[in-house]
Order: C-alpha cells, then sequence, then structure tokens
C-alpha cells in the first residue's frame, strides 16, 4: 500500500505564481509555480522558461501569506544551479598570512626578531596547507 507524502505549503498556492528568497543562483527568471511533491523534494517549474527543477524538502522555509500580493517561499540555504542540479551555496574561506613587516619598523619586537609561524591556509573540509614565512 503506497502512501502519498505529506503535504507541503506550496501546495495552497493553488496555481499561483511565487519566487524563492534567497533566488536561486545561475537559475533564469525568479519566478515559479508548483508542479508536484515526492516525499524528498518539491518539484517547480520557471513560469517563464518551463524549465522543470527539484527543490529538496530540506531547503524549504517559511512562506509568506496566501493573502500577500507577492508569494515568497524563504530557502534555509543559498542554492544554486549547477550541472543540471540545485545544490547548496559553499563560500570558500581563505585565511591569509600577517605581512611581513620591516625590523626596523616599530611594530617589530623590541630585540628585532620577529617569530617564524607558519599562516594556516584553511578549506572547507577541514584540511589545512602550512606556508611559511
Amino acid at each position: 500500500m503506497s502512501i502519498a507524502p505529506l503535504p507541503t505549503p506550496l501546495q495552497d498556492f493553488g496555481g499561483r505564481r511565487f519566487s524563492f528568497y534567497p533566488p536561486i543562483r545561475n537559475l533564469g527568471p525568479n519566478e515559479w509555480l508548483y508542479r508536484r511533491a515526492t516525499w524528498s523534494e518539491s518539484i517547480v517549474v520557471n513560469a517563464r522558461t518551463g524549465e522543470e527543477v527539484c527543490i529538496p524538502r530540506m531547503f524549504l522555509g517559511d512562506v509568506s501569506g496566501i493573502e500577500d500580493a507577492v508569494m515568497i517561499v524563504g530557502l534555509v540555504r543559498e542554492l544554486e544551479w549547477r550541472a543540471g542540479a540545485v545544490t547548496p551555496r559553499e563560500r570558500r574561506v581563505i585565511v591569509m598570512p600577517i605581512p611581513h613587516e620591516d625590523p626596523t619598523s616599530s611594530a617589530s619586537l623590541e630585540d628585532g626578531t620577529r617569530p617564524r609561524q607558519p599562516a594556516p591556509v584553511v578549506r572547507r573540509d577541514g584540511c589545512a596547507r602550512w606556508w611559511w614565512w
């Protein structure tokens, strides 16, 4: 016996157009129509281009009121369209080393030497590489 998936807030739109906030990067105009839902995702179609996109349910957030003029569906993470699928957008951060100071400057240590220590370059996966000055 097959059980229907739980209803999503998008099903209440009744064919009305809506927008995602924040908009999905690299993906056409931000104007969508609800198509259907499965257990793990909601399928929406771009109202202008007709392109069908699957949005995982775990990324869907709050929905604006039905009586509002413009319907907004919140996303819990920033998403981007890449290689034919919607994926979470990753922002990579690199820790920059402290610039080398002139040993004669007033900011150096009192005896004119500077300790040699590595400056970490941190990647998202937690690995680090060390660079020596």
